[in-house]
C-alpha cells in the first residue's frame, strides 16, 4: 500500500477530514512517514496524534516532539484530560 499527501488531501476533502481508522490502516501498512508528513505539512491532527504514539513507542521522542510543532501555541491538546475550550 502506497499513499501520498495528495491522496490523503483528497480523502480529507471527500470525507470531512481524515478518520482515525484511515490513519491506523496507513500505519499498519508501514506508512508512518506519510502520516508524519500529513501532520507536519498539512496540520492533520489525527495524523499527529497517531504518529506521536508510534514514535514514542519506538523511543523516537525527538521526532515525536517535531511532529507536535505545528500544534504548539494552539488550543489542540494531546491529552483527553485537557481543560475544556473557553
Amino acid at each position: 500500500m502506497d499513499a501520498d499527501l495528495e491522496t490523503l488531501a483528497w480523502h480529507a476533502r471527500s470525507n470531512g477530514g481524515l478518520h482515525l481508522r484511515t490513519v491506523k490502516v496507513l500505519l499498519e501498512h508501514g506508512q508512518l512517514e506519510v502520516v508524519i508528513r500529513a501532520a507536519v505539512e498539512r496540520g492533520e491532527w489525527v495524523c499527529a496524534q497517531e504518529a506521536v504514539r508510534e514514535l514514542c513507542a519506538a523511543g523516537e521522542f525527538g521526532r515525536a516532539e517535531g511532529v507536535t510543532a505545528p500544534f504548539r501555541g494552539t488550543r489542540t491538546c494531546f491529552s483527553s484530560r485537557c481543560p475544556p475550550r473557553e
